[in-house]
């Protein structure tokens, strides 16, 4: 039994590298996808399956935002258009 990291394209193929002595025939394969498999950037807008490997990811990073209210997040964006208005 081999365990082996791939990438799985946006086309439906699945791209791995065997170790070497692998010998040719038939052989069965599982998949378990995993947040780290797709980068950030490459996230297609829209797909709710890579949003969520997203918000994972962060999660295990322990990732928790910025600490900021939302009041402070709209005063801040409100400061920042009228000093734009002002220029």
């Amino acid at each position: 039994m081999y365990t082996v990291r791939g990438e799985v394209t946006r086309d439906g193929r699945l791209v791995v590298a065997l170790p070497p002595g692998v010998e040719p025939g038939e052989a069965s394969v599982t998949i378990e996808t995993t947040a780290e498999a797709v980068p950030t950037s490459e996230y297609p807008r829209g797909d709710a399956r890579a949003a969520l490997a997203l918000l994972r990811k962060w999660e295990a990073e322990g990732w928790r935002g910025t600490g900021r209210t939302t009041e402070e997040i709209d005063a801040e964006l409100n400061e920042m258009r009228d000093e734009w208005d002002n220029d």
